[in-house]
């Protein structure tokens, strides 16, 4: 092996990151490894390293500047830790590999242009494009209907429909799984599909139909003696706002009292710049374009504590789903 290792700071760095993305077992030596017992944290500070720290934000960070400062030492210590930590080592490879930052712009532009979605309505508003953008209803299909089903058999739950640009435009149709033995929060997993249209086949099977399962909401009906509620289908038409993101989000100094925010808002939007909530986070596979973000309760179907669903679209008209939690 050759190159050396990276000076303290860099160091700290790196182990802060790495000892959160192992496991409980291989944290401690982890860290004594990386700094030497006489610089390993002790106390108060070891405890907010082990327990605290947003993994994947500091992991961003502190690699982006040690390959970019450090190259060589870099490789160095990728190639110790795979010795001495095998399968910790393949999973950060995996993490750094998917926190490449994709915006829809050159890094070196000010702003990337987005459309907002604000106002929910009970009605579609009065310069809404055809299909409509809206959560719950039925789709508005482009083209022949195609329903992704799980492996079981069952069709998922339509969740909502956005525009998502192209030539010709497309819209992606966005379905969620409702079984909890298939509920998932990942990408091309059975919890989750989008369909493009125009575009190509989602990762899971389709049925040719054009109505299937769909999102309620709970309405009171208040009588003389009980208040009681009752399930009725769920339909919000979106409008859309042009505005703007700025190409990069920039975030302050990490330290042991510093938990990151980002430096500008953020929203519910089609296109724009991507603000993960844990983190940079994209499908399996190369060539995916974020193509909009929305809060889960905003839109009609709460999935976690604060949860922001992201939806992402290929060149070939493939697209894929995920949302990340607080």
């Amino acid at each position: 092996m050759t190159g050396a290792w990276p000076p303290f700071d860099h160091r700290f760095g790196v182990a802060w990151a790495l000892v959160r993305l192992g496991t409980a077992q291989d944290r401690a030596a982890l860290v004594e490894r990386m700094l030497g017992p006489e610089l390993a944290p002790r106390g108060p500070t070891r405890s907010l390293i082990l327990n605290r720290i947003e993994p994947e934000m500091v992991a961003h960070q502190v690699l982006s500047a040690l390959k970019a400062e450090y190259p060589d030492e870099a490789d160095a210590a990728f190639e110790r830790l795979a010795q001495e930590a095998p399968p910790l080592a393949r999973r950060l490879r995996r993490f750094v590999s998917k926190c490449t930052h994709r915006t829809n712009e050159p890094l070196g532009a000010r702003e990337v242009p987005r459309l907002e979605l604000s106002a929910l309505t009970r009605d579609p508003p009065p310069d809404a494009s055809w299909p409509p953008a809206k959560f719950g209803g039925l789709p508005d299909w482009l083209g022949d209907p195609a329903w992704p089903v799980a492996s079981d058999g069952r069709p998922l739950v339509f969740y909502g429909q956005l525009p998502v640009g192209g030539d010709p435009p497309r819209t992606a149709y966005i379905f969620i799984n409702s079984s909890d033995d298939a509920w998932s929060f990942e990408a091309l997993s059975e919890g989750n599909a989008v369909v493009v249209r125009p575009g190509g086949p989602p990762h899971l099977a389709t049925i040719a139909k054009g109505t299937g399962p769909r999102l309620f909401e709970q309405v009171e009906e208040p009588n003389r003696f009980v208040r009681r509620a009752r399930p009725v289908p769920y339909e919000r038409f979106v409008s859309v706002v042009p505005g703007a993101d700025p190409a990069e989000w920039s975030w302050p100094d990490f330290g042991p009292d510093d938990f990151p925010r980002p430096s500008h808002g953020d929203g519910n939007k089609i296109g724009g710049t991507p603000l993960f909530l844990q983190g940079p986070e994209y499908p399996p596979g190369e060539g995916w374009r974020f193509a909009f973000k929305f809060g889960a309760a905003w839109a009609g179907r709460e999935m976690g504590d604060g949860a922001e669903c992201y939806g992402f679209v290929r060149e070939d008209g493939t697209g894929a789903f995920l949302w990340q939690c607080l």
